[in-house]
């Protein structure tokens, strides 16, 4: 019973530090490109114009240059994934 506490404990801190992550990773690191092309000048899409964007567009690339700042977060946040999916198949039932 001790160890299932344990457990269930270790799996909340590591369910914290991703939320914390994927908050970050998602959330305010883009808003600060954002506010920083704000800032610059850049024009920006509005939301009728992104979502019409988002639907039509599809420009597959494969330059380092495009994902170079993504790369990072995007390789923890999937390692992450695929390690805790793995553990959960020694996650106790029940």
């Amino acid at each position: 019973m001790r160890e299932d506490r344990k457990t269930v404990a270790w799996w909340g801190c590591l369910s914290a530090i991703a939320g914390v992550d994927l908050l970050l990773d998602s959330h305010l690191l883009p808003g600060r490109r954002w506010r920083k092309g704000r800032a610059a000048g850049e024009v920006h899409l509005s939301l009728r114009e992104g979502l019409t964007d988002v639907l039509r567009r599809r420009v597959v690339t494969r330059e380092w240059a495009i994902w170079r700042p993504e790369v990072a977060w995007l390789t923890g946040y999937f390692s992450f994934a695929v390690w805790v999916s793995l553990a959960l198949v020694h996650f106790p039932r029940g």
